[in-house]
């Protein structure tokens, strides 16, 4: 899967030569100024909806804008988003990105003000779907009969902000593949399950080929490729 990020801004740098003298001043200036350099930012959360992160925090005055670092998928992006409302007296925005719901991310983020970059507050922004089924297994109760077993995903994904009380509501799709042909024989989509009991599903009438289970876990966000577990029953003599 390939994960394109908006710029959103562009970054600036500034670089000062070595050995230049930035600026004399009386003793004392260095310590004012170094005083003057912005905290890490306060209250920082990271909200998703949909595709879009909204990084709130709480606001301080007097900054320029934010520098902002999201990791994630073996990628970084960095963007430079504003600090203060566009018009003066309206709530100051919040800084959004684009995010591919299905990736863990780290977002770092930095206040920066005349004086330079302050400390860098950093916290996580978790897929929003669930992972794959854990301790997968499957057995023959008999020449027709087979039982396909395994236990709920470790992360169920964020939970809908709506729903505040189904954070770990989950649900699976099933489809029994017959490996001679390569066909789905059966596909179901039991109902949202809120146990995190091992689950078993017993399937009957099948040959003595080989099957392969595919379990795909979903949430209220949906699923994500590559999170779908698959149940290989071995074939029979």
């Amino acid at each position: 899967m390939k994960i394109t990020f908006p710029r959103l801004a562009t970054i600036v740098a500034t670089t000062v030569a070595v050995g230049t003298t930035a600026a004399i001043g009386a003793p004392g200036t260095a310590a004012a100024a170094a005083s003057d350099i912005p905290a890490a930012p306060k209250g920082v959360v990271v909200t998703h909806e949909g595709w879009d992160a909204y990084i709130q925090r709480q606001w301080v005055s007097g900054l320029d804008h934010y520098d902002v670092t999201v990791s994630g998928a073996g990628k970084v992006q960095t963007y430079q988003l504003p600090a203060n409302p566009a018009v003066p007296g309206q709530a100051p925005p919040t800084p959004k990105v684009r995010l591919d719901p299905c990736v863990n991310y780290i977002v770092s983020l930095g206040a920066r003000n005349a004086a330079g970059q302050g400390g860098t507050t950093r916290v996580s922004a978790p897929s929003h779907f669930p992972g794959g089924i854990l301790a997968a297994s499957a057995r023959r109760v008999d020449a027709t009969t087979a039982t396909f077993s395994w236990n709920p995903p470790q992360i169920r994904g964020t939970k809908y902000p709506t729903y505040s009380t189904e954070v770990t509501k989950l649900g699976y799709i099933l489809n029994l593949v017959r490996m001679r042909d390569n066909k789905v024989i059966t596909s179901l989509r039991p109902n949202w399950d809120w146990e995190t009991a091992r689950q078993n599903y017993t399937f009957y009438n099948l040959e003595k080929g080989a099957y392969v289970l595919k379990v795909e876990t979903y949430n209220f966000y949906g699923s994500c490729a590559g999170k779908t577990g698959r149940i290989l029953l071995k074939a029979t003599k």
